[in-house]
């Protein structure tokens, strides 16, 4: 049975209808043009297929090749010792006075002092240069080694005891300071300078000790006259 033209209009105005009440109120209909863009077009949909950020694969952690590395004699204190060391440090300050009373003329040096060492002083060649000698107190492995850890199989420990176990004690450092001009051997006044240092006690609390940080050395300038009156200085 064929529909007349009227009946075909009435049907596609029907199915129309009916997709404009499936798009909803606040969208176009499917397949129609946007008053302000394009014209929609529904997309299929696709499962995703990207992985959760906790089974997402971690990169593999590769040690170096022993070869690649540098030698364990490097890490010895032989190999240590050998190695360059770049340094401006300056531990000593050299200062000239005249005694009024006397009118003789002193030099007066400063040197700085290591809390863990052992430290002297003495004049050689002559009286143009002063040796300050200075020896590590501690050569133990215990004196370095986490309180907290001092097991041998914990690896940082294990590195302290590997590296001072051949350490007799008998290492000493050199400083050596060109005077301007020569002095006698033996000073003439020698000090020590303190000075107040906070630290932490073993509660945590903050406290206040006093230390030595320096020591002043004052040498007569050789070649005057003996016998003058120094002066109270």
């Amino acid at each position: 049975m064929r529909l007349g033209l009227g009946a075909t209009v009435q049907k596609l105005n029907a199915e129309e209808e009916r997709e404009n009440a499936l798009s909803g109120p606040d969208y176009p209909p499917i397949g129609s043009v946007h008053p302000s863009g394009p014209r929609i077009t529904p997309k299929p949909f696709k499962p995703s297929t990207s992985q959760p950020h906790s089974a997402a694969k971690r990169a593999k952690l590769v040690s170096p090749s022993e070869s690649s590395l540098s030698p364990a004699s490097n890490y010895t204190k032989d190999g240590v010792r050998a190695s360059q060391v770049d340094s401006n440090l300056q531990l000593h300050e050299i200062m000239r006075f005249e005694d009024r009373q006397s009118g003789q003329h002193y030099i007066q040096v400063y040197i700085r002092l290591f809390t863990d060492m052992n430290c002297s002083c003495k004049i050689i060649s002559d009286g143009c240069q002063l040796l300050y000698m200075i020896r590590p107190k501690y050569v133990d492995a215990g004196a370095y080694v986490d309180p907290e850890h001092p097991e041998i199989t914990y690896q940082p420990t294990a590195a302290f005891v590997n590296y001072f176990h051949t350490d007799t004690g008998a290492e000493q450092f050199r400083y050596l300071i060109n005077l301007p001009d020569a002095v006698d051997y033996n000073p003439v006044k020698s000090r020590f300078v303190y000075r107040l240092i906070s630290v932490d006690d073993v509660n945590g609390k903050e406290v206040e000790i006093e230390q030595k940080v320096g020591r002043v050395l004052v040498y007569a300038i050789s070649g005057q006259q003996d016998g003058c009156m120094m002066g109270d200085w």
